[in-house]
């Protein structure tokens, strides 16, 4: 059974933490995580932020993917990462196509949703558009949109929603960090440079 587009736009959303309802596996493995589906290796640490999360949601729900959450030493400055199959268009598809163009913008619509709903307020839309992850052979390019927003906290936040293909999946980053907090966004280049050269390496040989 495929999921469904509520569920497909909550795991975009949602921070891995809040997602535990469509989590059937939730794990803190050492060392690196190597994504069974792709062979995307996930370090414990990523540009200083610490690995503290691995959720499976493909065995409930096949086409969600996983989730790897990393942390920043400051309360708020979190990376969502994900890697999933579902919705992706046959082929090799270009950020050019319709389908992915639609899905990118769904989920940027459903920041508006998760504001009316109560859980961000004052939502808008700093920037937009396409963007290289990483630099030279290891560059990918990805949809890119950067928002503001404040939590039931309080508190001011700067958020990064970037999708990209990888290996006949998406990988969709969540970056959301205080907007007081300058280290964090100074992190972020580093962190999509360490990431896209995992990305782009070769997937190991299959076990035969």
């Amino acid at each position: 059974m495929h999921p469904g587009p509520l569920n497909i736009l909550l795991v975009a959303l949602l921070p891995l933490s809040g997602l535990t309802a469509f989590a059937q596996k939730t794990s803190h493995p050492k060392g690196d995580f190597v994504e069974p589906a792709t062979g995307v290796r996930f370090p414990e640490k990523l540009a200083g932020l610490d690995r503290t999360m691995v959720v499976d949601y493909e065995s409930e729900k096949p086409g969600l993917g996983m989730g790897i959450k990393y942390e920043g030493p400051v309360k708020g400055w979190v990376a969502d990462l994900y890697l999933y199959s579902s919705g992706l268009p046959p082929g090799i598809p270009s950020l050019n196509d319709p389908g992915i163009l639609a899905h990118f913008e769904q989920v940027q619509a459903d920041l508006k949703t998760m504001e009316a709903s109560g859980y961000y307020q004052n939502v808008k839309k700093l920037d937009s558009g396409v963007r290289t992850i990483g630099s030279g052979p290891h560059g990918l390019p990805a949809l890119w949109a950067e928002y503001s927003y404040s939590a039931r906290d309080g508190i001011s936040r700067r958020s990064h929603v970037i999708l990209g293909i990888c290996r006949g999946h998406y990988f969709k980053i969540r970056y959301t960090y205080p907007a007081s907090e300058k280290k964090a966004e100074t992190s972020l280049p580093l962190l999509l440079r360490a990431l896209s050269d995992s990305l782009k390496k070769p997937a190991p040989p299959a076990a035969i």
